[in-house]
């Protein structure tokens, strides 16, 4: 008879207990765990994200450019907490001013660089 004592509940609070992911499948998989969850830590999804090593290979097929404006090229839903997105600018491209309303952006640089300018808001 399993009483279940032996479950060990995953921790999605501790940012100094990840193992960094092996790969985007597994990122994506470790982030709808951290997202089911009621209460998010913020420092943990920044970690997380920080910790995935970038593989070409992987993510290249979500990678649309375009001549003439950034791309948001979708990766997965998530699961109605998240979208994970690539984004892509051609050199000297840019985005506009703007808020993400209350919500959290988690930004992870795949290849090349990225100059990001944060203002205050009145």
């Amino acid at each position: 008879c399993d009483t279940g004592e032996n479950i060990v509940k995953e921790d999605f609070t501790d940012p100094k207990s990840i193992i960094p992911p092996e790969n985007l499948k597994e990122l994506i998989t470790r982030l709808h765990k951290v997202f089911a969850q009621d209460d998010i830590n913020i420092e943990y999804v920044k970690t997380l994200m920080e910790s995935y090593k970038s593989n070409r290979k992987e993510w290249k097929k979500f990678a649309k450019f375009d001549p003439h404006r950034y791309t948001r090229n979708l990766v997965d839903e998530g699961n109605g907490k998240f979208n994970l997105m690539v984004l892509c600018w051609n050199e000297a491209q840019g985005s506009s001013i703007h808020s993400h309303a209350g919500s959290h952006c988690f930004l992870k640089v795949l290849d090349g660089q990225v100059k990001e300018e944060m203002y205050e808001w009145p």
